[in-house]
C-alpha cells in the first residue's frame, strides 16, 4: 500500500486545471500509476406498446433487450423522448403475457410520495396484484387510499414527510405485521441557477430525496433482514445521471441515491433483499415544466409500473436481479451502467508529471481499443490499480523512488556534523546592549 500515495492524483488534477485542458463534466479513476475515464453506457433497451398489453409478463419476455449492450449508446443526457415515443407507438399490438403475472398477495408495500403521480400509480398497481399498501405523502394520501379500497384492495394512508421513516414503517408493522417492498418515490423541486441557489434550497431537496430514501430504507431494513426477504426500488433521475442546468441540488440528491442503492444491493444480496434504481420519465407535477403538453400526456405514470412490479417480484428477473440502474418511460426500458476506458498504466515506481498525463491523454480517454470494461463490484474499482502495482513489482521494482515514507526514512538516518561557534569582544558588547549578562572577565 506504500505506493498508493496522493502524489499519483496530483498530476491528473494539475492537468485538468490547466488552461490547455478543455475537459469538463467527466469522471476519472486514478491511483498508483493507473489513469482512466468513466462514462455512462446505456443499452438500446426494449420497446413495448404503451397500452394495456405493457405488462410484467411482456416486459420479462423482452428482458434480454433491456440488458443487451451489443449496440450501446454513450449518452450525455436523456434519451430523445420524441423519437422514443414514435418507436414505442410503432410496436405492433401484442397479446398480454399472463404466464408471469406477479403475485403480491400477503406482501406489504410502502410507497412514498403516493398521493399523486408515479406514487399513486405504483400504489394502485401493487394493490391490484394483492399487496397491502402503505400510501405515504406529505400531502393528503386519502384519494389514493380510497381508490384502492374502492377496487377491493387494502391500503392505509400515512401523512408525513418521507424523512419520518420510522413512523411510516411503524404504521406498516402495526397495521399489517410486516414490510416486504419499499418504493422510495417522494420528491420535491427547488430549481435555481447555482449562483442563485440558497443553502435552504439545496438542503431541502437533499433532505426529501436522499435523506428520505435513507430514513425509510433504514427503518424497514431490520424487518427485511429478519424475514430474509425484501425489495427496494429507489428513484433517481436523468438529472442525477447526466446533470441538468439549474438542478445542482436535485442532481446531487439523485446521484447520491444511485450510490446508496448500489451499497444496499451489496449488503442485502445474501439476505434476499434486492435493491434497484429507476430513472423514470413520466408526466407528473415534477416534470410538467420539462415536457411539452403532448409528451406530458403520452408519458403516463402507469407505464412505469410494469418495470417496478417486475423488479419487486419473486425471482422473475434473471440474474443479476439487484444493483441495477434502469431508465424508462412510456413503453421503453433500458439499463444504464458504467463503462471504464482501458486507460494508461504509468510505471508505479516512477514520478508521474502533468506533462506525462497530457502526452498520453488520447489513450486515457480511449474507449475503442478493446480494453474498456464495466466495473460493477467493489473489487472492480481497484482491479486495474492493483494490477499495475503487481506488474511493477513483477518487473523487479519494489521500491518507489517518490514514496513519502521512503523520503522520511532517509532523512531520519541523516546525522548533523556540528557547527563551530566563536565570538570576539565586539560581539560581547553588542549582546550587552540587549541587557544580557556579560561573560566572566568582561565586566
Amino acid at each position: 500500500m506504500k505506493r498508493l500515495q496522493p502524489e499519483w492524483v496530483v498530476p491528473l488534477v494539475a492537468f485538468l486545471c490547466h488552461s490547455k485542458s478543455n475537459t469538463t463534466g467527466d469522471i476519472f479513476e486514478v491511483g498508483a500509476g493507473h489513469v482512466a475515464q468513466l462514462r455512462w453506457e446505456r443499452s438500446r433497451g426494449a420497446y413495448l406498446r404503451p397500452d394495456d398489453s405493457f405488462t410484467e409478463g411482456n416486459l420479462l419476455h423482452k428482458w434480454h433487450e433491456v440488458v443487451d449492450f451489443s449496440r450501446p449508446d454513450h449518452p450525455n443526457g436523456p434519451v430523445d423522448f420524441t423519437q422514443m415515443l414514435f418507436k414505442t407507438n410503432s410496436v405492433p399490438e401484442t397479446p398480454s403475457e399472463s404466464e408471469h403475472t406477479p403475485d403480491f398477495k400477503g406482501r406489504v408495500a410502502i410507497v412514498t410520495g403516493g398521493a399523486a403521480g408515479l406514487g399513486q400509480a405504483y400504489s394502485i398497481h401493487f394493490a391490484r396484484y394483492g399487496a397491502s399498501v402503505i400510501v405515504n405523502d406529505l400531502a393528503d394520501p386519502s384519494a389514493t387510499v380510497n381508490k384502492i379500497r374502492a377496487a377491493g384492495g387494502n391500503a392505509l394512508g400515512v401523512q408525513c414527510s418521507a424523512e419520518s421513516g420510522e413512523s411510516i414503517v411503524k404504521a406498516a408493522i402495526d397495521a399489517f405485521g410486516r414490510v416486504d417492498i419499499v418504493v422510495n418515490n417522494a420528491g420535491i423541486l427547488r430549481d435555481a441557477a447555482f449562483h442563485k441557489m440558497t443553502d435552504k434550497q439545496f438542503t431541502d431537496v437533499l433532505n426529501v430525496h436522499l435523506r428520505g430514501t435513507f430514513k425509510v430504507s433504514k427503518a424497514a431494513w431490520p424487518y427485511m433482514l429478519k424475514q430474509r426477504y425484501g425489495r427496494i426500488i429507489n428513484t433517481t433521475s436523468t438529472s442525477g445521471i447526466y446533470g441538468n442546468f439549474g438542478q445542482a441540488n436535485y442532481a446531487a440528491a439523485k446521484c447520491g441515491i444511485i450510490g446508496f442503492s448500489r451499497a444496499l444491493a451489496l449488503e442485502g444480496k445474501k439476505y434476499n433483499i434486492k435493491v434497484n434504481t429507476v430513472g423514470p420519465c413520466a408526466g407528473t407535477e415534477l416534470s410538467r415544466g420539462a415536457l411539452t403538453d403532448e409528451l406530458f400526456q403520452a408519458f403516463e405514470p402507469k407505464y412505469l409500473c410494469p418495470l417496478v412490479g417486475l423488479l419487486c417480484s419473486d425471482n422473475l428477473v434473471p440474474e443479476p436481479s439487484t444493483g441495477g440502474l434502469f431508465e424508462a418511460g412510456s413503453g421503453w426500458v433500458a439499463e444504464t451502467r458504467w463503462q471504464r476506458s482501458g486507460g494508461v498504466a504509468f510505471p508505479a515506481d516512477k514520478s508521474l508529471t502533468p506533462e506525462m498525463v497530457m502526452h498520453h491523454w488520447p489513450s486515457v480517454i480511449n474507449f475503442d481499443d478493446g480494453r474498456a470494461d464495466h466495473p460493477r463490484e467493489p473489487a472492480d474499482g481497484t482491479a486495474k490499480i492493483m494490477a499495475n502495482l503487481q506488474e511493477t513489482k513483477d518487473q523487479g521494482s519494489s521500491k518507489s523512488s517518490n514514496s513519502y515514507l521512503d523520503k522520511i526514512a532517509a532523512e531520519q538516518k541523516r546525522t548533523a556534523s556540528g557547527t563551530e561557534f566563536s565570538w570576539n569582544e565586539k560581539d560581547v558588547v553588542l549582546y550587552s546592549k540587549h541587557d544580557l549578562p556579560l561573560l566572566p572577565g568582561f565586566d
